[in-house]
């Protein structure tokens, strides 16, 4: 995995061209992760996974505190049904 920050990214916009690998994008000042960059055919195994996983964060504060781990319980033991 390669590790860039936004600075570099803005000095060499090629690095967001490195199709061989997973690159993490940094904040350039805090240094703290911004963004993954995946290769595509890497994304097409995991898009369903990442679209579920943004569909729950999005309704976290619809749910609760509570009913969020409560309903991620659930999905635990419904995958393993299924």
């Amino acid at each position: 995995m390669t590790t860039v920050t936004t600075t570099d990214i803005l000095r060499h916009p090629a690095l967001l061209n490195a199709a061989d690998g997973i690159t993490l994008i940094e904040d350039g000042r805090r240094h703290e992760p911004k963004s993954v960059l995946l290769p595509y055919a890497l994304y097409k195994k995991v898009r369903e996974q990442i679209e579920d996983e943004l569909y729950l964060m999005s309704n976290q504060k619809a749910l609760g505190t509570e009913a969020y781990q409560e309903f991620l319980e659930l999905e635990e033991v419904i995958e393993d049904l299924v």
